[in-house]
């Protein structure tokens, strides 16, 4: 039941009902708008409680990039899909789901309200919100007394991104035990299966809960067995393993009082391209491998059926309220199919839309906007195509300048549903993501655009190479491969030169090269491109400050918080420089020292429940030699849910520094031998050596060694440690 049932009122501009916590570890009251934290004004009152629902339970899962045809029920005989066909055999199955986009939040943004991204305004990952006035199926059941909770396996849908609303509980914690090619946490079925499964038992009926499996996403990565099993099509080995976890998540269902009544629908958000039309996985392309989706339904009432009928994903959301019995949403764009499925209402002759940006939006190409009927696909492009999908399946064949007047009919009346849907199209209105966010979000396989570049008539399709050049430049750059990444954002900037987004992949890696022209040429032309943008400023802020030009530096800083005071970056760049004017003379008085207290009590503001920023606030400090500053971001930071192992090592390294032994091993025990980063389990050696903490630091360096045998520094160090305690007699 939601938080405002208990009797909490938030009152504040975009709070939704109850307690609304945004970021990966917000604290509660705590709204984060763009990278800012603002404190909320809370005030309990006393609500009336609504009344206790007595509807059936309802299951949403939704399985990330699978494509219907990769599904045994749906044809595919090599399949390992047990769960998924038994689901399928004993409910109702729709032959042709299409998702409303080839990307993961606007997607999942239509399966939870009924609307096509063009109504409710979310048109890319990373960039847009689910607005507070947007009407969902999660705000719908809350208000009708059930338990809602959502569990989700990645960062892209991560709360910051306005789903969140109308849930009790949403866990968006992605630190798991499976990371993208590029570093960065997803959460792997299993962990996401364990905590619904530990969330159900702790509830009563009825409830409503959303399971998000993130792992048919590429990289394509099954755990064992499914690895062994499926070495030769990785991707069908991770459907295979989530179909387990989703037996795993029925069987925890089917043993409940209400397992009989509840309902049970499973969707995807997309399919994934695997080559078709030239994209390798998704997002760009709007064709049925980047569309069709497997969508099926169970649960009391629910007679087993195939329906050939076309129909959004989308409109789960209205037929879930329609199954359960619970009053509709305002307003949808797709129609309520629990008449279909429970036989009191006939089928009819549907139609689906579909749309990406990401090509208008990542690049400036033309966007593409999708119909699909049961027995044409339309695209509006640079130009228009037409596809006859029964006599041509795999989309291969334009029909668009056909004569047939059957084409010509179904070009017309697909342009008049385009047009339909497209009338009440929201303003573009993207927000800014903070640099972690953004990178998390990269890290997953998405562009998160700066801003709306120059439009071009260009076919994404025609564009597909460079994008994904400018994938793998971003993916080399976040792996440390920083003259790779160079070299193919400069390839992309030869077709592209006005690309914003490949200037700032070229300048960060030309700046960890140490190639400062080449950097702040990128930079310049960033700023040029994109002037009105903080983060193209605080890039050329970090460039200037390599090159020891601070009043440039610090101008570059202050323009980019003119833009957006709540930006994180600047801080930290303006922060640094600070410190760096004359740390060793810092007194109480000293107006470097009071100017950088005053930079960092406002970072520290806008940290808020953010473990990195403190990390990397406390380090700027540590460097300085300010080691009870440092202590206090480090004690703060490795409080907070979602600390790296690393802030722990850091204050580890504080405490041994005051002598503080006992606390340094309390800080350390969590991480255990395989969560030491190599560097700084030699700084905390080397500090014990000064201290003449010998045998701790052999201790340490035999350790780091027995992980990392060819640690040339370890060895080297370990023999001095060694020699002086022979010599002490030790």
């Amino acid at each position: 039941m939601s938080a405002a049932a208990r009797g909490l009122l938030v009152v504040g501009a975009a709070a939704a009902r109850g307690v609304l916590v945004v970021g990966a570890a917000a604290a509660r009251g705590v709204l984060v708008v763009g990278a800012a934290a603002v404190l909320l004004s809370c005030q309990r009152v006393e609500i009336a409680r609504p009344p206790a629902a007595d509807g059936p339970s309802i299951l949403l899962v939704t399985i990330d990039t699978l494509r219907a045809d990769h599904v045994g029920a749906y044809g595919d005989e090599q399949a390992e899909t047990p769960v998924l066909d038994g689901l399928a055999a004993r409910g109702a199955r729709f032959e042709t789901a299409i998702a409303p986009a080839p990307l993961t939040l606007p997607s999942h943004a239509s399966i939870l309200s009924g609307l096509y991204p063009p109504r409710h305004g979310v048109r890319h990952n990373g960039i847009f919100r689910v607005e507070p006035d947007t009407p969902t199926l999660p705000r719908v059941v809350d208000d009708a007394g059930y338990e809602t909770a959502a569990f989700v396996g990645a960062a892209v849908l991560d709360r910051e991104f306005g789903l969140a609303r109308g849930f009790d509980r949403y866990d968006d914690d992605v630190t798991g035990d499976r990371a993208s090619s590029t570093g960065f946490p997803e959460r792997r079925a299993s962990a996401v299966t364990d905590a619904a499964i530990s969330w159900l038992s702790a509830v009563d009926a009825p409830y409503f809960l959303w399971v998000h499996y993130y792992d048919p996403h590429a990289d394509y990565a099954p755990p064992e067995p499914w690895a062994s099993r499926f070495r030769e099509r990785p991707y069908a080995g991770e459907i295979a393993y989530v179909d387990a976890q989703l037996g795993r998540l029925l069987e925890a269902i089917a043993a409940r009082r209400d397992g009989a009544e509840t309902i049970i629908a499973v969707t995807s958000d997309h399919g994934e391209g695997l080559g078709a039309q030239g994209e390798a996985d998704h997002s760009y392309l709007v064709y049925d491998a980047h569309l069709r989706v497997p969508l099926i339904v169970a649960g009391p009432g629910i007679a087993p059926a195939r329906h050939a009928d076309v129909v959004s994903a989308a409109s789960l959301a209205p037929t879930l309220l329609g199954l359960a019995g619970l009053p509709p949403l305002p307003a949808t764009d797709v129609p309520d199919l629990s008449g279909l499925l429970r036989g009191t209402a006939a089928a009819s002759e549907g139609w689906a839309y579909a749309e990406s940006l990401a090509g208008r939006l990542d690049h400036g190409w033309s966007p593409l906007h999708a119909i699909r009927t049961r027995t044409h696909h339309y695209v509006r492009g640079p130009g228009a195509e037409l596809f006859d999908v029964r006599a041509d399946p795999g989309q291969l064949r334009d029909l668009s300048e056909s004569p047939d007047p059957a084409a010509r009919e179904a070009a017309r009346t697909a342009e008049t549903h385009l047009e339909a849907v497209l009338a009440g199209e929201r303003p573009l209105d993207p927000v800014s993501l903070d640099a972690e966010r953004r990178a998390q979000v990269e890290a997953l396989g998405y562009v998160v655009p700066e801003a709306i570049p120059v439009a071009r008539a260009v076919h994404p399709r025609t564009g597909l190479p460079f994008a994904q050049l400018t994938f793998e430049a971003n993916a080399d750059l976040l792996a440390g491969r920083f003259g790779v990444a160079l070299a193919k954002a400069e390839r992309v900037l030869e077709r592209f030169p006005d690309s914003f987004r490949a200037h700032d992949l070229a300048a960060r890696a030309a700046l960890q090269l140490g190639d400062l022209e080449v950097a702040l040429h990128h930079a310049e032309r960033g700023v040029v491109l994109l002037a009105d943008r903080p983060s193209a400023w605080a890039l050329l802020g970090a460039v200037r400050t390599r090159r020891g030009e601070r009043a440039q530096a610090v101008r570059a800083y202050e323009e980019a918080l003119r833009r957006d005071p709540d930006e994180i970056e600047p801080h930290l760049g303006l922060l640094a420089l600070r410190l760096a004017d004359d740390p060793a003379a810092f007194t109480e008085q000293d107006d470097a020292r009071r100017r950088a207290l005053e930079q960092d009590a406002e970072l520290t503001r806008l940290a808020g429940a953010r473990p990195d920023v403190l990390e990397r606030a406390g380090t700027l400090w540590e460097a300085a030699g300010q080691d009870a500053r440092a202590l206090a971001h480090f004690e703060r930071a490795a409080k907070l849910p979602g600390a790296s192992p690393s802030v722990r090592q850091r204050l580890a390294i504080q405490y041994v520094r005051q002598g503080r032994a006992a606390e340094a091993e309390a800080a350390l025990a969590p991480l255990g031998p395989s969560g030491l980063d190599p560097g700084l389990q030699m700084h905390l050696a080397i500090v014990h050596a000064s201290r003449g903490e010998r045998g701790r630091a052999a201790d340490l360096l035999q350790a780091l060694l027995a992980r990392h045998p060819d640690h040339e520094g370890a060895r080297k160090l370990l023999a001095r440690v060694e020699r002086e305690r022979r010599a002490e007699g030790g």
